[in-house]
C-alpha cells in the first residue's frame, strides 16, 4: 500500500520536474546572492554585522524553539517547520501572484546571511558546514518541495482562471499535491528535525 502511494507520489513529482528544478535553482541563486550581498555590506561597514547577529538572535529566539533544558526541542522545531512548509504550498492557491516565490526567497536570503554572517564571525568552514548540512540536506530539499508544490497549485489555479484545460480536475490535482506534501516534505522535516536537535551541536563542537 505504502509502496504504491510512494511511486504514484514520484510519478506526480516526475511530471512537474522542471518547475520543481527551477524553484531549486532559484533557491541556490538567492542563496549566493544574500550571501554575496551581505559579505559586501560587512566590508564597507563592519558595525553592520554586529546589529544583523543581534537581528539574527531576535528573529530565532522569537520562534520559541528552545525546551526546558534549552537545547532545541524536535518536536517543536518539525511542527515549525511543517506550518512554514505548509504556508507556502497553501499560498499556491491565489492565482497569478505566485506566492510561493516569496517564502522560498526569504528562505534562501535566511541561509545566504546566517552563512555570511557566521564566516564574517570567524567560524570555521568546516564547523559551519557542520552546522548546515547535515540536517540542511534533508531539510532544504522539504522546503524547496512544498514551494515547488505551491508553485504547481499557482500554475493550475490561474490556467484554470485564463479559461485553459488542465489535465486533472480541481480535487484529483489537490490529492496529488497533498500526497507528495505528505510523503515527500512531512518524513523530511521530520528526519531533519531530530538531526538538528540532537546531532548538529555535537558534531558543530568537534570543528570549534
Amino acid at each position: 500500500m505504502i509502496v504504491r502511494e510512494y511511486r504514484a507520489a514520484f510519478a506526480f513529482f516526475r511530471q512537474h520536474l522542471r518547475l520543481m528544478a527551477a524553484a531549486a535553482l532559484l533557491f541556490i541563486l538567492g542563496t549566493l546572492a544574500a550571501a554575496a550581498a551581505l559579505w559586501i555590506a560587512c566590508e564597507r561597514n563592519p558595525s553592520l554585522l554586529a546589529s544583523l547577529l543581534q537581528q539574527m538572535g531576535t528573529f530565532f529566539d522569537a520562534k520559541d524553539l528552545s525546551g526546558p533544558d534549552g537545547q532545541i526541542a524536535a518536536s517543536r522545531l518539525f511542527l515549525s517547520n511543517c506550518y512554514a512548509a505548509a504556508l507556502a504550498f497553501l499560498l499556491g492557491i491565489l492565482p497569478l501572484l505566485f506566492l510561493p516565490v516569496w517564502p522560498l526567497l526569504l528562505n534562501a536570503a535566511l541561509l545566504g546571511a546566517v552563512a555570511a554572517a557566521a564566516l564574517r564571525t570567524g567560524m570555521p568552514p568546516a564547523a559551519l558546514a557542520a552546522a548546515l548540512l547535515p540536517h540542511g540536506i534533508f531539510e532544504l530539499p522539504a522546503l524547496i518541495l512544498s514551494d515547488g508544490l505551491g508553485l504547481v497549485l499557482c500554475r493550475s489555479m490561474t490556467r484554470r482562471l485564463l479559461g485553459k484545460t488542465e489535465p486533472l480536475p480541481f480535487w484529483a490535482l489537490a490529492h496529488e499535491l497533498s500526497r507528495l506534501f505528505v510523503l515527500g516534505v512531512v518524513p523530511l522535516l521530520a528526519v531533519a528535525a531530530l538531526i538538528e536537535s540532537y546531532f548538529t551541536g555535537w558534531l558543530t563542537g568537534f570543528f570549534l
